[in-house]
């Protein structure tokens, strides 16, 4: 047998630690051994239990992923905001490429799995493809800040797709702002208009010519 990574150390050491203490997490979701590998089997998307994002940042990060799979270019991204994110594989915090191949093994990517693996951290962001090099696609990626929050790493993951796939997604809070802009300056057309109308009915009721009683 041929000598053991260190990653693979560290992540063995991990699962070690986690099975002494009785590999208990805080939440049933985080008592997983890697949370985000059995996310991504079925989905593009793998958000942090940590440091839940909204609703719509998630949609519109899952609307851009499912557009770049159109575009015959799939990604599969999973945001890393603390280590309890990783479940058993703790030891790998702060190590996004490392985790990046780890997870892309894990889901067969390269091989089975034809997508682009993207994992972001606070710590950066890694990219896997299995035997495939992704020097070209790190390089387009380049100088995207990841943030320290998961709202953050959401952001940046939509800088991601953007940068590889070419895909840009409407924010869902951006267009509900617009629409009730929408709404209340047709309402206040609306009640200009009837201003308008009444101002003038007043005033051609004021014109009428006077009856033959009054001459």
């Amino acid at each position: 047998m041929g000598p053991v990574s260190p990653l693979r150390l560290r992540l063995a050491a991990s699962l070690l630690a986690a099975a002494t203490v009785g590999g208990v997490a805080c939440a049933p979701a985080r008592a997983d051994g890697d949370p985000a590998s059995d996310t991504l089997i079925f989905s593009n998307l793998f958000v942090p239990y940590s440091q839940p994002i909204s609703k719509s940042l998630t949609k519109q990060l899952e609307t851009a992923l499912l557009e770049a799979k159109r575009k015959r270019r799939p990604i599969k991204m999973a945001l890393i905001a603390s280590p309890q994110d990783l479940g058993a594989v703790g030891g790998v915090w702060g190590m996004p490429k490392q985790y990046a191949i780890f997870l892309g093994q894990e889901l067969s990517v390269g091989s089975v799995n034809k997508a682009l693996l993207v994992v972001i951290m606070p710590s950066g962001i890694g990219l896997y493809a299995g035997q495939k090099p992704v020097t070209a696609e790190q390089a387009k990626i380049s100088g995207i800040n990841p943030g320290k929050d998961a709202t953050s790493l959401a952001h940046a993951g939509l800088d991601v797709v953007d940068r590889l796939a070419g895909v840009q997604v409407a924010s869902s809070d951006n267009s509900a702002s617009r629409d009730r802009i929408i709404i209340v300056l047709a309402a206040a057309v609306g009640l200009l208009i009837v201003l308008a109308l009444s101002f003038l009915t007043s005033r051609l009721r004021g014109r009428r010519p006077p009856s033959s009683a009054e001459t």
